[in-house]
């Protein structure tokens, strides 16, 4: 029984220096039965020593890339090996693939690895405010980018983590990376354009919201951002024209008394308070159960000197909601307009009872 194990040893070793060796030099060969017995230091030193024998052998320089960089995350180390097999022998097979396959297999295993280790602390952040986990997801964001350059969501990500972290200058070169490799993508473009004016570039801001929008005409979201960048920087009429050509092709109720809102807002704010009422007005129509919608009504009119109208919308405003102070408040002043003493102490003493519990 000995004998025959023995035997079978034996050839078993003939077998590997068979396939191992033929073809190859003595050095590539027992780098190759180091990486099968895992001995990394001397599988590191045999690779080097079988590259100088064979400077274009694409194999080796893979496996020094792989078993080598890799292993000890120097993933720009391992890109520049694996970039030179590919130019010493773009018709090489590694594993019977080609070897460009077998490349972009291994970059993807390592990219995917690496990003969700690092979204799993990005999550941690979010949930716990620890900015040593938003530390070492940028560190593994920043990994997954060397490991694979051209993947665009890391570097979206990384754009939110560097601003989350207070580095605009680093949250803006990564961001303009993630538009550039991902050009069709909404989020990327919207959240850049975000970065942008909460950094008080609101030009920028404004060609990446627009761009956005480009992608995604229907959201409301965008447009809302874009019309509260055009009033920032003065344009008021752009910000109108913005809400009215985003209102025409909204179909969701929801989001289309959201945008009539905006417009009742800032036709208050220019003291247009007849188009305010009625921006407001299809606000409510839309969506009945807007309290904002029924507030900013009742205040247009308040501001519009219209106390009888402004007190009934602030009487809505209470029906809907009995626990908000601001429609008692808005009954009380204009119950008081009105000269109407004895029901604003009314309201007023309901809504001293609703404060105090």
């Amino acid at each position: 029984m000995y004998f025959k194990q023995l035997i079978k040893k034996s050839i078993t070793g003939i077998t590997l220096l068979f396939l191992w060796g033929c073809g190859s030099s003595a050095e590539y060969t027992t780098a190759k039965m180091a990486i099968g017995d895992e001995e990394w230091e001397k599988a590191e030193e045999y690779l080097f020593k079988a590259l100088k024998v064979d400077s274009t052998d694409a194999q080796i320089m893979f496996d020094i890339g792989l078993h080598v960089y890799a292993k000890k995350q120097q993933w720009v180390a391992m890109n520049e090996m694996f970039d030179n097999a590919l130019k010493a022998n773009p018709e090489a097979k590694i594993n019977s693939n080609p070897i460009l396959d077998e490349i972009n297999r291994r970059r993807q295993i390592f990219w995917i690895e690496n990003y969700k280790k690092a979204g799993v602390n990005y999550d941690e952040f979010r949930s716990t405010n620890d900015t040593t986990k938003l530390q070492a997801a940028i560190t593994g964001f920043e990994q997954a980018a060397q490991i694979d350059p051209l993947q665009g969501q890391t570097y979206s990500i990384l754009s939110t983590s560097y601003y989350e972290f207070g580095n605009n200058d680093k949250a803006i070169q990564n961001g303009k990376k993630a538009t550039e490799l991902m050009p069709g993508d909404f989020e990327t473009h919207y959240v850049l354009g975000q970065i942008f004016s909460l950094s008080g570039d609101n030009k920028s801001a404004i060609d990446y919201i627009l761009k956005a929008i480009e992608i995604d005409p229907s959201s409301s979201m965008a447009v809302t951002t874009l019309a509260g960048l055009y009033y920032s920087t003065g344009d008021k009429e752009k910000s109108l024209e913005t809400f009215e050509a985003a209102i025409k092709t909204e179909t969701d109720k929801v989001k289309k008394a959201d945008l009539y809102y905006n417009l009742g807002v800032l036709n208050a704010e220019m003291g247009d308070y007849g188009a305010s009422e009625e921006a407001f007005d299809s606000a409510f129509y839309y969506n009945p159960d807007d309290k904002q919608a029924l507030a900013g009504m009742a205040l247009s009119y308040e501001n519009s000197e219209k106390w009888r109208q402004a007190l009934n919308y602030y009487k809505e405003l209470i029906a809907l909601d009995a626990e908000d102070p601001e429609g008692y408040k808005g009954a009380v002043r204009m119950l008081m307009k009105l000269e109407r003493p004895d029901d604003a102490d009314r309201y007023f003493k309901k809504l001293n009872k609703l404060l105090s519990n």
